[in-house]
């Protein structure tokens, strides 16, 4: 429902539709996964930090439940912190996704080179 408010222009009802959502995981003591689309729309609304809030919390929540993704959000938080001005973050949140890609995958995996050149 969201994201067809959010398609039809309606960021107002966008907006409380993704967070009723994740409030009711919330309340489940599980993980929406619909943190960073709401950040995407913050971000779309000139609140980058509020975004960049809940890409933290995201990024918590999946570290949780898979180490192994544990920088899953870094190349959305890296671009969160580079609008607020945070390059040398910045850098170490992509550094930080490099490096879990270097060992999950090893270096000749298609990735690192993107990761690289985030």
């Amino acid at each position: 429902m969201a994201e067809m408010y959010r398609q039809s222009g309606d960021l107002a009802s966008a907006e409380k539709a993704f967070r009723k959502t994740i409030a009711i995981a919330e309340q489940k003591h599980t993980y929406s996964g619909w943190e960073s689309a709401l950040a995407d729309l913050e971000r779309e609304q000139g609140k980058p930090k509020e975004a960049l809030a809940l890409l933290e919390k995201a990024k918590a929540e999946m570290t949780k439940l898979s180490p192994m993704s544990a920088t899953a959000y870094n190349i959305q938080i890296a671009d969160v912190l580079r609008e607020l001005g945070d390059y040398k973050r910045a850098e170490q949140v992509i550094d930080e996704h490099r490096k879990q890609v270097i060992k999950n995958w090893g270096s000749e995996f298609g990735l690192t080179e993107r990761s690289l050149w985030a």
